[in-house]
């Protein structure tokens, strides 16, 4: 069985897709007991500069257990797309290949899946190129909501529909073993926000909660992640230029993927509120790293969450005083208790979790087409 992933996101995006495909590659390439006839290809084609290599890659060292097994092949864009090629043929064939997007690169005679983290606005370009792929492709999902939407919206058959769990153990490769030994935390307390500025994100609630304490004289910074947009330009110059908290809010657009364990690791709480996602994956970075979350009451997140993290209705999070509560809360309670609980539901969620019911999923996959 011969599996192509398209691993050009691996290369060329740290967060979102970009990790998914390099983390699933990396961990299929440290599985035990992984089926001598199973071979793996990635292909890298498209016009993304690469800019993750090793070791964030994970494709080389003592503990890749099938590196002979691993091959790679890579092509520019326009020469792909002028020797009118596909991505299952430059690899000399496959018989499945595991897309990233819908609508890129394209395939020739292999089986396809592709994975579904994020679903769009109904009858969008993006919705329809995914309504396109899914006519003839298996999908990946990561929650029981996407499992739903998949169904519903574009008529897919269970048999077709394969959910694996979300890794989110990546970052604590960078920190030593022995948590006792991780850098000490900020004082004042420091509250993470990871992921770009954007109204779906709801930045604004946020700042209205450390304003409500600001006015109760208690000290607490926010650490925005995210890389620089016209929404954050417009966030940052618009509401945060005249507010009373402007001093204890931070923003940090240029932030390397090796940096981010220190600053989860100084961090003493994460909040991550959302619209809606399709993946828990950025609060279970937070809980991996034993930190209290405040989070939005999404189905996602009820699935994945649920007993991990403060999960806000609504009301709650809408309202300055009960958020703002609710991090004094989180900051105020937090305990070896509470921690060690968070650790131990974070060790459920890792990439060698997901690359095993992956693994599954792709001998489904190809048997059925047999």
């Amino acid at each position: 069985m011969k599996i192509a992933i398209d691993h050009h996101p691996a290369r060329t995006h740290a967060p979102g897709v970009g990790r998914y495909s390099r983390e699933l590659a990396r961990a299929l390439v440290r599985l035990d007991g992984v089926p001598a006839d199973v071979e793996l290809a990635l292909t890298d084609v498209g016009k993304d500069k690469r800019t993750i290599g090793e070791p964030a890659l994970g494709l080389v060292g003592p503990d890749v257990k099938r590196t002979p097994r691993v091959e790679s092949s890579s092509m520019g864009r326009r020469m792909f797309q002028t020797l009118r090629r596909t991505a299952d043929g430059l690899v000399g064939g496959c018989d499945l290949y595991h897309r990233m997007l819908p609508d890129w690169p394209p395939v020739g005679k292999a089986r396809e899946a592709i994975a579904v983290a994020e679903l769009f606005e109904p009858g969008s370009e993006r919705d329809r190129a995914l309504a396109a792929v899914l006519k003839r492709a298996d999908a990946f999902a990561f929650s029981d909501a996407t499992a739903k939407a998949l169904r519903e919206r574009y008529s897919l058959p269970d048999e077709r529909i394969h959910k694996t769990p979300v890794g989110c153990d990546h970052w604590l490769r960078d920190l030593p073993p022995d948590r006792a030994k991780w850098p000490e935390k900020k004082d004042p307390p420091q509250v993470l926000v990871l992921g770009a500025i954007h109204p779906r994100r709801r930045p604004e609630r946020v700042l209205k909660a450390i304003e409500m304490l600001r006015r109760e004289r208690r000290t607490v910074h926010v650490l925005y992640v995210g890389p620089r947009t016209d929404r954050s330009d417009e966030f940052l110059r618009d509401r945060l230029g005249g507010s009373v908290a402007r001093d204890q809010v931070l923003w940090n657009p240029n932030t390397s993927e090796d940096a981010l364990a220190r600053i989860f690791a100084t961090s003493s709480a994460m909040i991550h509120l959302s619209e809606g996602e399709e993946t828990a994956v950025t609060p279970l970075e937070g809980v991996a790293f034993e930190l209290p979350v405040l989070a939005s009451r999404i189905p996602a997140f009820e699935e994945d969450l649920t007993g991990a993290a403060r999960l806000l209705d609504e009301a709650e999070e809408a309202d300055p005083v009960a958020l703002a509560e609710a991090l004094k809360e989180a900051l105020d309670g937090d305990g070896d208790e509470a921690r060690a609980k968070r650790r131990a539901h974070a060790e459920r969620y890792t990439w060698a979790a997901c690359a095993e019911a992956t693994l599954a999923a792709y001998r489904r996959i190809v048997e059925r087409g047999r």
